[in-house]
């Protein structure tokens, strides 16, 4: 695919683009869109506030919620909102788009110079790129084994185990060390 570019832009992001087109509104979803503002309204004067969306239909209210506020001039939730898209979007599986918003947020953080929420960006990203490591460690694993190469299989497997623990899956956290170390230990005899 090819691009040509036309003229310059103020949009930095894709939601920036498609507003002025106009988004894909909430059919017959008033009543949440009010919900969602009133509560918004309510945190901005100090009063905390939390709606559960869940699934894909939640991340859809989620960035629909976003366009909203940043509609309404809302520029400083922009982090917050984006940061809350990502989480959502880790939970329903879409990884890939977990990490592009929060990439998008880091952007917004450092173009408003906000800081209040950094370590929380990174600390879902870094849970989103442990998702996506599993895959690639298990294929460094692979080819350790292939080269005969105990000492990186072994680190490999260390690593694999650390990884599925922080994943919660306690159960497998020692299998791929186990595979690597030998069952029988060697006796040792004085002489």
């Amino acid at each position: 695919m090819v691009y040509r570019v036309l003229h310059a832009s103020a949009a930095q992001t894709r939601l920036d683009v498609a507003t002025p087109r106009g988004l894909t509104p909430l059919v017959a979803r008033d009543e949440e869109v009010a919900l969602v503002q009133r509560r918004w309204d309510q945190a901005t004067l100090g009063m905390g506030q939390v709606i559960l969306l869940s699934g894909e239909a939640g991340l859809a209210q989620l960035r629909q919620g976003l366009a909203t506020l940043l509609a309404t001039g809302h520029e400083v939730a922009r982090p917050l909102c984006l940061i809350q898209c990502g989480e959502a979007a880790r939970h329903v599986g879409q990884g890939e788009e977990g990490l592009r918003l929060l990439a998008e947020a880091l952007m917004a953080f450092e173009a408003s110079e906000r800081g209040d929420l950094l370590a929380e960006a990174y600390r879902l990203q870094g849970e989103l790129l442990l998702c996506q490591a599993d895959p690639e460690v298990g294929q460094a694993l692979a080819l350790a084994r292939h080269q005969q190469a105990r000492a990186y299989e072994l680190r490999t497997a260390l690593s694999l185990g650390r990884l599925w623990q922080r994943q919660g899956k306690r159960a497998e956290v020692y299998q791929p060390a186990r595979a690597v170390l030998p069952l029988e230990r060697p006796t040792l005899s004085g002489g």
